[in-house]
């Protein structure tokens, strides 16, 4: 039984905060020295920062998995005031990548003030970097408002509470506490096993207390709690429905002894075997559809790997050239202009070398994660379909994105043959990408993922 937010989980939430921390302080100082090292700073933050969402992401779909969710245990944890439910992802795994993505964006935004500051020899294109700067620390101060807001939810512990007044539960923006004496009784019932959230019906709303916007969660009529808590679904509702019918056992809620009655009582006046209404039949054999989307996606997987690393053995290799070709484009813009071109933070092979580095992390983390999420989807996870159709519209909005690699500003033959190998990748993962999402949207494929109730059959 847990008293409070496990002391692993806020221990993590600091490394997280330091962290984010010492990599300002470190980019700061290797943006300063204006050598390799800032290429290497960057390349560490982006591997964090892509990690830790490839680890969250993976977390989420195991946690929404239909083996996680009968696997969630039979009970609560006894606090203070009552008893209590986690959050079903980790909470250090909530809070942890918005603290590493507001440092970088801090990071980077210092090296955008520092340009701002040290002026431009041209009046307009000095006054657009200000400008620039201005815009990007409002919205860096709108990334770091989110961290702090999710931080402090998230160090909090706990999402969802009984107590001897009733059922207290929050999220980010909002909190609620509905009253054992507004709950209907002989409710809720027990939610199907792949439901999302727990409708409850209330007889008296003018006595629920509420503060913040509830948005997704119901009316205060028909509240609605989030079932993405480390409980089962069924014990939870039990739970409700047995304390809304018996106000002789509320007072003694949060104590060890009645934690233990009330596993007792539900166990013996609901097997766990009990199919609650609308409970799914058995999946249906997995379709073509499914599989082919799976394969498609590892398709995809190698395609971007095989172009990245293609993309960082031109960068190596033609280094010279691409230095070579920045040096003849700033002589030309000088001799046209008559001012000296300003000096950059990193030359033409070092930020080639740079971002191709970068394109190989996440086009490799990416990869993981496409390749989780693949199998999770062919195995009838629902959640994870979601996650790869996400995925797959995220690729093909990079893939009809303008931006391309330094290495496509090579000359000559190189040049030519570069930028035909890049519309070839984007082509390829533009139609992989939208095959994907067809595939995993075909009436056929909805039924494998979510097949028909008892009562409908």
């Amino acid at each position: 039984m847990t008293r409070q937010e496990p002391s692993r989980s806020r221990a993590l939430i600091v490394a997280g905060g330091v962290l984010a921390a010492v990599g300002v302080m470190v980019t700061v100082w290797a943006a300063g020295t204006r050598s390799w090292w800032f290429a290497v700073v960057l390349g560490a933050w982006l591997l964090a920062l892509v990690t830790i969402g490839v680890v969250t992401i993976v977390a989420s779909v195991r946690a929404m998995g239909g083996a996680a969710r009968l696997a969630r245990p039979m009970r609560f944890g006894v606090t203070r005031g009552g008893f209590g439910v986690g959050p079903l992802i980790p909470a250090w795994l909530t809070a942890v990548p918005p603290m590493l993505l507001s440092g970088f964006m801090t990071a980077m935004l210092a090296g955008l003030w520092r340009q701002a500051v040290a002026g431009d020899p041209d009046p307009a294109r000095s006054a657009l970097d200000k400008g620039f700067a201005t815009l990007m620390t409002a919205l860096v101060a709108m990334i770091i408002l989110l961290a702090v807001v999710t931080v402090v939810f998230a160090w909090r512990g706990l999402v969802l509470e009984l107590t001897p007044a009733g059922l207290s539960w929050r999220g980010p923006l909002f909190r609620r506490t509905v009253p054992w004496e507004a709950l209907a009784p002989g409710g809720p019932p027990r939610p199907r096993l792949d439901a999302d959230r727990l409708h409850l019906a209330v007889t008296q709303p003018d006595l629920v207390v509420q503060r913040g916007l509830a948005l997704g969660f119901g009316p205060r009529q028909h509240p609605a709690v989030a079932l993405q808590v480390a409980v089962h679904p069924w014990f939870l509702a039990d739970a409700i429905r047995w304390y809304a019918e018996h106000p002789e056992h509320r007072a003694a809620i949060g104590t060890d002894a009645e934690h233990q009655r009330l596993i007792t009582e539900l166990a013996t006046a609901a097997p766990e075997h009990e199919q609650p209404a609308g409970a799914s039949m058995p999946r249906p054999p997995r379709p073509r559809a499914v599989t082919v989307a799976a394969g498609l996606t590892y398709a995809a997987v190698a395609v971007g790997l095989v172009a990245a690393a293609t993309n960082l053995v031109v960068a190596i290799v033609f280094g010279e050239q691409l230095t070579a070709a920045e040096h003849a484009m700033n002589a030309e813009e000088q001799r046209i202009t008559g001012e000296p071109v300003g000096e950059t933070l990193l030359n033409a092979a070092e930020f080639a070398r740079a971002w191709t580095i970068g394109g190989l992390v996440l086009a490799a983390v990416a990869g993981i994660a496409a390749v989780a999420l693949a199998r999770a989807t062919a195995r009838g996870n629902d959640h994870a379909r979601t996650g790869l159709i996400t995925l797959a519209a995220l690729v093909g909005v990079w893939a009809v994105c303008p931006c391309g690699s330094p290495t496509l500003d090579l000359p000559d033959t190189t040049g030519v043959i570069m930028l035909l190998l890049w519309l070839l990748e984007r082509g390829a993962l533009l139609a992989l990408g939208a095959t994907v999402i067809v595939l995993l949207r075909l009436p056929t494929a909805n039924r494998y993922f979510r097949p028909p109730t008892i009562s409908q059959a």
